[in-house]
């Protein structure tokens, strides 16, 4: 996918990756709104809360500064930052699905995840084919 300077804010949402980390975000958010209703949030809530949310603003940010040459590479390094938080977001759902009551949520929650690095790896691999090195 390629995109060029007369595309705005809006178009953000035809990036696969995009799409994908906004899901994650709007899951996670739901999950920890209940989380914190219960009164059973701590920590890793908050933090999977917090990472969650970096993840489609990061893709945006390199979005919204472009594709040319000179934007590039920062746009890649967002989309790096984007990356780290979805794979720091991992330990945390990992711990949370070793309790019997949180299985059913979390395992969405995973493979929402998963599907968020593998497009902000191809989405970040499309960027990379673009810079000239």
């Amino acid at each position: 996918m390629v995109f060029d300077d007369s595309d705005n804010l809006q178009a953000a949402d035809r990036i696969p990756a995009y799409q994908a980390a906004r899901s994650f975000a709007s899951a996670v958010n739901e999950y920890s709104l209940r989380r914190y209703q219960e009164k059973r949030a701590g920590v890793d809530i908050d933090r999977l809360q917090r990472n969650s949310s970096l993840i489609p603003a990061k893709i945006v940010s390199g979005h919204c500064l472009g594709y040319d040459q000179e934007f590039l590479r920062e746009n890649i390094r967002l989309c790096r930052e984007a990356r780290a938080a979805v794979l720091d977001c991992e330990p945390i759902l990992k711990r949370l699905s070793e309790r019997p009551e949180e299985t059913l949520d979390v395992t969405l929650l995973l493979d929402l995840m998963r599907e968020t690095i593998l497009e902000l790896n191809n989405w970040i691999s499309n960027l990379e084919r673009r810079v000239w090195w």
